[in-house]
């Protein structure tokens, strides 16, 4: 029996022994126990350009997408496929849809449902949702209307019913969404936006998430600052990738920034060890980098200058 048709009958057995179950509410179960349960594959995005063609164009068919279950990674497209296949089985009509206003090479896929209630459509995006299913946030891309204004079908408050029934969140364990109103409070005390990201970067994460990998840790922090700054303060922090490479030479990434601010170029790399970033001087990061084999994909501003130093003064 093929892993697809394994978990359908796993969802068709917890069906049998909730049968008061609704609609909306199978449909929440499986995407909230697939989310939870799948990674999305972030080997697609350092990739080079044919090899994604082939991940992207492959990943619907159904041998890819039972091979989704051994390593439980996904790409949008297979985890679009993945709630249609297994909804479909389950008398639900749903459908797979591109995103044709995505400008990128590779189209955003998502899924729509149409309810057998004769009710208005709504939008389920599995892959865009899984980052904040592992933080226990808020679903953010479920029962969002199809008129392009992203309105809500299935309101908060019914889709806070649901993740409490099916204990995604508890009245002693809510979203972690709340935890950004702390972050709000504290900044608004502070006048300059290097001490208010200063302090957002060093408390990013309330709680340890081990299992959370390069790509999902960088959409989650990213949508985060967005929530907490402008458009214009963000423009000051600047997204740098580091890496160090295993004995086999794959590379290991590590979330970073930079900011040049009255205090000099401040560069943050995230440390799973604190659960939040720590900041370095110039001088450290160019240690770092000639001593430790730490690298990096981004210029950061100023540490090509610190390693010259640090060569001259070899040479002395």
């Amino acid at each position: 029996m093929s892993n697809l048709s394994k978990y359908v009958d796993k969802i068709r057995e917890y069906k049998r022994k909730h049968p008061d179950l609704t609609e909306p509410e199978l449909i929440m179960y499986v995407y909230l126990d697939l989310g939870l349960r799948f990674k999305f594959d972030q080997d697609y995005f350092f990739k080079g350009t044919k090899e994604r063609k082939k991940i992207y164009e492959r990943s619907r068919y159904i041998d890819k997408l039972n091979g989704c279950f051994d390593d439980n990674k996904i790409i949008c497209r297979s985890a679009a496929y993945i709630m249609q296949y297994v909804l479909t089985e389950l008398g639900v009509k749903i459908r797979t849809i591109v995103d044709e206003e995505d400008v990128r090479q590779y189209k955003h896929v998502y899924n729509i449902i149409t309810p057998a209630d004769g009710s208005e459509e709504y939008k389920i995006d599995l892959q865009e949702d899984m980052i904040y299913m592992h933080y226990h946030a808020f679903t953010k891309e479920f029962g969002l209307s199809t008129d392009g204004k992203d309105r809500p079908v299935i309101s908060r408050e019914e889709q806070k019913r649901m993740h409490l029934k099916f204990g995604y969140i508890t009245e002693r364990s809510p979203y972690v969404d709340e935890y950004i109103y702390l972050f709000k409070e504290y900044i608004g005390l502070m006048d300059s936006f290097y001490d208010k990201i200063d302090f957002v970067l060093k408390n990013i994460d309330p709680i340890d998430y081990p299992s959370t990998n390069y790509w999902e840790r960088r959409w989650k922090h990213d949508r985060f600052l967005k929530e907490l700054f402008s458009k214009d303060d963000l423009r000051k922090l600047n997204v740098v990738e580091f890496f160090n490479r295993k004995e086999d030479g794959i590379k290991e990434y590590i979330n970073g920034f930079f900011v040049d601010g009255p205090k000099g170029v401040v560069v943050y790399i995230y440390s799973k060890d604190d659960n939040a970033y720590r900041s370095y001087t110039i001088q450290e990061v160019a240690q770092m980098v000639k001593y430790e084999g730490l690298e990096h994909n981004q210029k950061i501003k100023g540490l090509n200058r610190e390693l010259l130093r640090l060569k001259m003064d070899e040479g002395r």
